[in-house]
């Protein structure tokens, strides 16, 4: 029996040690995990040039609770466009899990883009905590350019007619700035106008070529403008009119 007591202590001490060590008590449970999960996205992944696109961003915790006054980073990864480069998560919103509305804007531009959410580390904010991507194809619009007539005497005009067609259902859109040109100044155009959701011109005003003193082909362009300023195009088209002797 003698024997049997130590054996007995050295197991009770054991025992005593584990459930010690494993005593969790008088420590916090409530951050287990530090980490954020990130779902952005846009309410549309197609879009035209001068058309803004919402943009949503969730951020919950590792149970999957939305969580607000987060501070997440907005950045495009393209060659034109442009984001708001920040926005404060919400608890609430359920619609686009932000403080406020973030939208990207083409700028006239079109192609593929990303957008990229991040959350930066608060201690060290070149270092990314959470971050997810979202694509959009922004579309040109299709313009659909003709003349009154083809062929035209010298030092004569005819009208030129113009339409900015929408590219994903074909639907003539207005108020989109056009700008028309003639290739190497052989002859005149009108350079500005602004197309029309109804007229069978697709024109606000009238547009009018009119051909120089000499015969010979003239290539008239016309491009859709973000703004006259801008360097991008939402669209162009190209025709040819004939300018004869006689």
């Amino acid at each position: 029996m003698k024997k049997i007591i130590p054996y007995l202590t050295i197991i009770l001490s054991t025992v005593f040690l584990v459930f010690t060590s494993c005593d969790r008590r008088g420590t916090s449970s409530t951050n287990i995990s530090s980490e954020y999960y990130l779902e952005v996205f846009a309410f549309d992944s197609v879009s035209v040039p001068d058309q803004l696109v919402q943009i949503g961003c969730f951020v919950t915790d590792y149970t999957g609770e939305q969580l607000g006054g987060v501070q997440v980073n907005f950045e495009v990864i393209g060659d034109f466009g442009a984001i708001s480069p920040n926005r404060e998560s919400s608890a609430d919103d359920t619609v686009d899990g932000l403080i406020t509305d973030l939208y990207f804007q083409p700028q006239g531009g079109y192609g593929a883009v990303e957008i990229v959410a991040s959350i930066p580390d608060e201690a060290n904010p070149s270092v990314t905590e959470a971050s997810d991507t979202t694509a959009i194809e922004v579309y040109p619009y299709n313009l659909e350019l003709w003349a009154e007539s083809n062929s035209i005497p010298k030092e004569s005009d005819t009208h030129i007619y113009c339409r900015a067609l929408n590219p994903f259902n074909n639907i003539q859109t207005g108020n989109i700035d056009l700008a028309f040109g003639v290739e190497n100044d052989f002859g005149s155009i009108t350079p500005t106008a602004k197309s029309d959701a109804d007229s069978q011109t697709g024109l606000q005003s009238n547009v009018i070529y009119t051909a120089p003193n000499s015969t010979g082909v003239a290539t008239i362009v016309a491009a859709a403008k973000y703004n006259y300023a801008s360097p991008y195009n939402m669209g162009s088209d190209t025709l040819q009119i004939t300018v004869t002797s006689n």
